[in-house]
């Protein structure tokens, strides 16, 4: 048992008994000051004890417990009763030991502090929550990843020592040309950190033909298995993120493993990667080109996947570091959606999301709805789809929208690349970034008011849109009409109680 875990089950020793201590002294009628009286303990090592900061030893547990008329024994166990039972499972959770409090500014005291104050409340108040957790099959995982989201949007999703970093690795390791191959990652992987690269074995097995890559420490080397099936763009990522996690010194992501540390060490090496391949001072300068222009030129937008040799999502995602820092477009989101066009034609996933400086529309949702017809998003997956069907065409499709969100009164210019996956060819991705068309971005990107771009209303998901006649629809609007009848219902009684 590591320190980390050692140390976590005492204070959650030392909590329950500060709860119940509580709820006992409560129960007696006691006062802090009574209870010290008549105990022989002080005032302020009691509150201590309740707060959950002290444990007393085995006499003073006996001095207090026969004051409350309990047994040492009852006093000290880790039980509490049926009402708080919640408290116990949640501070014993995996979520509670492993959530990163302190990239918040809260430490354990403090949430232990919060519980204790009103543990019954509190209690009632996780019930409610782990309902909803259970209802919308929210994982540990999933709170986590939340939780780096959040991280990232708190710093505008762009790290300044990470693009340090980058910028001095691709000078200590000869990587200055604008397209660098994976081969001269490969390079420096084997030559500076001791790697032996394989790209055949994944690809030879059916159970591992869908996986990138494979990492193993094994005799002194680094064993790295590499998909031989990824593209080149793809492969130089992989590689990059590697080459991060050796250079950064970042926990390496375990497969199945919940730790946030390996979540947020997983994020540096991706962003250092694709910092790596587009560094600032260039992509910015491309990006000034492409926004100075007063129609939206496709050719100029693809031609940077080829200049960088990135693939469609590192360079959508790149955008969301670069547009806030050097252009002040924080108001973005980024959506990566993906669709089983053979198995599940009609089945739309968010699988990568990240939103900054507020929720924008559209967003992911774990409510087995629709998600609206009319993004730009699913226009592209369908119209690959049906490519793919015709002749297994590979060559990416663009597409460009100006989405005015139903009901909200906020347009986003939309940008979206989709695609086939190499490595599962029944399934191709969509990934799109959206940015709020307000003044500011009006007077930054001269196209904005390119007459050729498609303008749609569009909403969040078929069940809650409003548009009656859209064609697109993909279900009924079943919540817009249970909340219609709900209203109706509403006004009647009122109507009817008004007569009497």
């Amino acid at each position: 048992m590591d320190h980390h875990v050692k140390t976590a089950k005492k204070n959650v020793i030392k909590f329950i008994l500060g709860i119940k201590l509580k709820q006992l002294r409560k129960k007696s009628n006691l006062s802090l000051k009574e209870l010290a009286e008549k105990s022989g303990l002080s005032a302020s090592y009691l509150n201590e004890i309740e707060k959950g900061k002290k444990y007393p030893k085995l006499e003073k547990i006996n001095a207090i417990a026969d004051v409350l008329k309990v047994s040492a024994d009852h006093l000290s166990s880790t039980k509490l009763g049926k009402s708080l039972h919640p408290l116990t499972e949640f501070v014993e959770s995996e979520l509670f030991n492993k959530f990163p409090a302190e990239m918040f500014g809260i430490n354990d005291q403090d949430i232990y502090d919060l519980m204790s104050n009103s543990p019954e409340k509190f209690s009632s108040f996780l019930v409610a929550v782990l309902e909803l957790a259970r209802s919308y099959d929210i994982t540990v995982d999933n709170i986590l990843q939340s939780v780096l989201r959040s991280y990232q949007e708190s710093y505008n999703n762009y790290f300044v020592d990470l693009e340090n970093l980058s910028l001095q690795a691709r000078e200590e390791f000869g990587l200055n040309e604008n397209n660098f191959t994976s081969s001269q990652l490969k390079d420096v992987l084997i030559q500076k950190f001791d790697y032996v690269i394989d790209e055949e074995s994944l690809s030879h097995h059916e159970e591992t033909k869908s996986t990138r890559s494979y990492f193993k420490a094994k005799k002194g080397k680094n064993i790295f298995l590499l998909n031989k099936d990824l593209t080149e763009a793809q492969k130089k990522f992989t590689l990059g993120k590697e080459l991060g996690i050796c250079y950064l010194g970042v926990r390496r992501k375990q497969e199945g493993a919940i730790d946030f540390a390996q979540i947020l060490g997983d994020f540096r090496a991706s962003y250092f990667s694709g910092a790596l391949s587009l560094p600032a001072h260039s992509f910015v300068k491309d990006l000034k080109e492409v926004f100075q222009n007063k129609s939206f030129k496709e050719e100029s937008f693809l031609s940077l996947l080829i200049k960088y040799g990135v693939s469609s999502e590192v360079l959508m995602h790149r955008m969301t570091q670069i547009l806030p820092e050097y252009f002040g477009l924080n108001q973005l989101y980024f959506l990566r959606c993906t669709n089983d066009f053979e198995q599940r034609p009609n089945a739309f996933k968010i699988t990568r999301e990240l939103h900054l400086a507020q929720m924008h529309a559209p967003h992911g949702q774990r409510l087995k709805e629709h998600y609206c017809r009319r993004w730009v998003t699913i226009t592209l997956l369908k119209d690959l789809a049906k490519k793919m069907t015709e002749n297994k065409n590979d060559v990416p499709l663009l597409g460009i929208q100006r989405s005015l969100i139903n009901g909200q009164n906020v347009e986003y210019f939309c940008v979206s690349i989709a695609r086939p996956s190499k490595i599962m060819p029944e399934t191709n991705s969509c990934i799109t970034i959206g940015i709020l068309m307000d003044d500011y971005f009006k007077r930054q990107v001269s196209f904005w008011n390119d007459e050729s771009v498609t303008k749609k209303l569009v909403g969040q998901t078929c069940e809650r849109c409003n548009i009656m006649d859209c064609n697109e629809r993909a279900e009924e609007p079943t919540i817009v009409l249970e909340q219609e009848t709900q209203i109706k219902k509403s006004q009647f009684l009122s109507n009817l109680v008004k007569d009497m």
